[in-house]
């Protein structure tokens, strides 16, 4: 289906739990993998062959809490947990129908969720179907610096090789690739990899034919939040409060006409405006060209 998209790009405000939204793409992503009973057969890949969902946090922390609401979905669903063949903070092992058939119950598992965070080694790889980057604008590598742009590349060419495939010739494609991106994160500056995408996914080029872009300030994606906190933080810094909770990429321009009495302290009341020039006074006037 030519509708269908497989990037999707969410630009949301803080608290809008966007690390339970990376947990449940995740988790339905591998409970579609486990359903297809080999899902590597379906992609015309060797049936030993590894297929991982990836979810990449800017910090070892908050990967961590993706895996966390993983694990409580684990624990409380049968299909996965009858699924489940070893876990670390790390990673998910997971054994397909075909799996438990081929290999047995201690055999090997050839599904894996795995956390990582945006400055880990081996982020390269075979058989990723789905990545997930959770807070993709504050990506930094050891040495402080952006990494978001990195991360993606390294990322999505391993996306490529899930294309559904003819049952009768595995080297023949039936439909597009079914690899999936997910980048999640609040805004930041208008600048860096992540307001790249979203203005890529504002165009009607070829490179965003493939995206989906959704952005939504805090109280529209999580009404728990009382309108009261919402004064309080406005109160304490309206520009910040436009950007964190409003989902507004952030302006250097817009920022100093955002607040009114940045203005009015730039005003002298007692002045009157000077509407012509005192007399015998020399004035120079000029006309500005610029090259074509």
């Amino acid at each position: 289906d030519d509708n269908i998209r497989y990037e999707l790009i969410l630009v949301l405000g803080r608290r809008s739990g966007k690390s339970a939204l990376a947990s449940l793409i995740a988790a339905y992503e591998l409970y579609k993998l486990l359903a297809r009973d080999c899902p590597q057969k379906y992609y015309g890949m060797p049936v030993s062959s590894e297929i991982r969902v990836l979810d990449v946090a800017n910090d070892k922390d908050q990967a961590e809490i993706v895996y966390q609401d993983i694990a409580g979905y684990v624990e409380s669903v049968d299909y996965f947990r009858t699924s489940l063949a070893n876990h670390t903070t790390q990673f998910m092992k997971f054994k397909t129908p075909h799996d438990k058939r081929k290999f047995g119950d201690e055999g090997r598992s050839t599904l894996t969720a795995t956390f990582k965070s945006s400055i880990a080694k081996g982020l390269r790889g075979r058989g990723v179907i789905c990545f997930i980057l959770d807070e993709f604008a504050f990506f930094l590598n050891e040495s402080g610096k952006s990494n978001a742009r990195e991360v993606y590349r390294a990322i999505i060419p391993s996306l490529k090789q899930f294309t559904p495939k003819d049952s009768k010739d595995k080297r023949k494609a039936i439909a597009k690739s079914e690899g999936r991106t997910v980048v999640i994160s609040s805004p930041d500056a208008k600048d860096g990899f992540f307001y790249h995408l979203y203005q890529l996914s504002l165009t009607k080029d070829i490179a965003a034919s493939n995206m989906l872009m959704i952005q939504a300030p805090t109280w529209e994606v999580n009404p728990t939040l009382s309108q009261q906190d919402y004064e309080i933080e406005y109160a304490k810094d309206p520009r910040a409060f436009t950007t964190e909770y409003g989902a507004q990429f952030s302006d250097r321009v817009r920022g100093w006409i955002e607040d009114a009495k940045d203005l009015q302290d730039c005003i002298i009341d007692d002045l009157k405006p000077l509407v012509r020039g005192n007399p015998r006074e020399p004035f120079w006037a000029c006309l500005l060209y610029t090259s074509p």
